[in-house]
């Protein structure tokens, strides 16, 4: 899920300072980072460029060039309270990109090395370029990333798509549409419909399937590639890779994956409900199930929170469920 607010500095107790991490990382990870950039250690400028906002975030440490600045490497580091975060990520990005192949796969950022030094596990990632957040920026990146991550979802939908078998059907989509009915948080338009998916499953009238699922698709998650040096000129479509896939899986529910998507780039309407009609197109279900597939998703999103607030999740829910309402 997204971050929560930021909270003050000092409000995560339990969080090292920056320069503290930074201490930290210098004692611990020197020959993970030295073999990951080629470059020798004292060589190396860090710093922080991303601090967590809720107690199972990670934080995020840019290495650089000392001589020429330029960036070499991020290095993903898990808290103290959750040292299992970054291993959860990194294991999740590793079984996407078996899963995808080399073509889909290589939009799926996976490691240069990984350690767990001290309990706490870490990854040594390729440094890439963040969608823009200043205004028209904003805008004019969703815009030249979208197509290119619609259409490698929807393929993704289509290679990794199966049918539920009739355990699986029960386990996966019966019991996170009942969880999700069952939730006082989120709106009663939202546990109405997710009885009326529930009496679908139930009937037959609804045949679910699953497929590979990030589990948090949104443009915070998605990033660019920096073009290789003297390598012929890549677009977005080669360039975009997607991170921090800890909520990864092999039964999943991608119409979430697409709805989050598509709420975070500020896809329209007419767009979301053509894109929903391709996916719901690969899952060989009606168009009326499309909102059984995403609130059976965040049903299963509902029972993983960690330290994601429940208020959030419920704005989260109204806003798919909304969106694809009215799509």
């Amino acid at each position: 899920m997204p971050a929560a607010p930021t909270p003050a500095r000092g409000e995560l107790q339990d969080r090292l300072s920056d320069a503290d991490e930074i201490d930290w990382l210098r004692s611990h990870l020197r020959a993970e980072i030295e073999e990951a950039v080629g470059c020798a250690f004292h060589a190396l400028k860090f710093d922080v460029i991303s601090s967590p906002t809720v107690h199972d975030g990670s934080t995020i440490v840019r290495v650089r060039d000392t001589g020429t600045k330029a960036p070499l490497a991020v290095v993903s580091v898990s808290s103290v309270l959750f040292p299992d975060m970054v291993d959860r990520a990194m294991e999740g990005a590793e079984m996407a990109r078996e899963l995808l192949g080399p073509q889909l796969g290589s939009h799926v950022l996976v490691a240069l090395a990984r350690a767990r030094p001290g309990g706490r596990s870490c990854a040594v990632l390729p440094y890439c370029q963040a969608l823009r957040e200043v205004a028209l920026l904003r805008r004019l990146d969703s815009l030249r990333v979208s197509a290119a991550v619609f259409d490698w979802r929807l393929s993704v939908t289509r290679a990794t798509v199966f049918p539920a078998t009739h355990e699986g059907t029960r386990d996966r989509f019966a019991d996170r549409l009942a969880h999700l009915a069952s939730l006082a948080v989120v709106d009663d338009d939202v546990r109405r419909s997710a009885k009326v998916a529930l009496q679908r499953l139930e009937s037959g009238a609804w045949r679910p399937r699953h497929a590979l699922m990030h589990g948090d698709l949104w443009r915070g998650n998605l990033l660019l590639r920096r073009p290789a040096a003297g390598a012929p000129r890549e677009g977005v479509a080669d360039r975009f890779v997607v991170s921090d896939w800890p909520g990864a899986e092999r039964q999943g529910y991608p119409i979430f994956d697409l709805v989050r998507l598509a709420l975070s780039l500020g896809t329209g309407q007419r767009r979301l409900a053509a894109e929903i009609a391709r996916h719901c197109e690969a899952l060989g279900c009606e168009r009326r199930d499309a909102s059984g597939s995403l609130l059976a998703g965040l049903g299963h999103i509902a029972l993983s929170l960690g330290e994601f607030p429940i208020e959030r999740f419920a704005i989260i829910v109204r806003a798919c469920h909304g969106a694809v309402a009215e799509a």
